[in-house]
């Protein structure tokens, strides 16, 4: 049993929060300053960090079977759920 402690998901905000990659591993895209300003990079449990657009599209993709429910796109490792962000126009 080993003692390493998984830490919570969360929006990531700068390239030193990265622990595994410094790109989307679904779509290879380098994460930008821009990308984290705007909370667009997600950090699984794994360690594992997506683009969050990607990331939701994968996690639909995947919840069609129940072997891959929940789970990171990459490693597939048992990941916490996913917020959901509110897109909203102000006019």
């Amino acid at each position: 049993m080993s003692n390493i402690k998984l830490k919570a998901p969360s929006f990531v905000n700068s390239h030193l929060d990265l622990d595994k990659n410094k790109y989307c591993l679904i779509s290879g895209a380098l994460f930008t300053e821009a990308s984290f300003a705007n909370h667009q990079v997600y950090k699984l449990k794994c360690g594992h960090s997506f683009d969050y657009k990607n990331l939701l599209l994968a996690i639909s993709l995947q919840n069609e079977s129940i072997y891959t429910y929940r789970r990171c796109p990459f490693c597939l490792s048992i990941s916490d759920r996913v917020p959901f962000k509110i897109f909203k126009k102000m006019c």
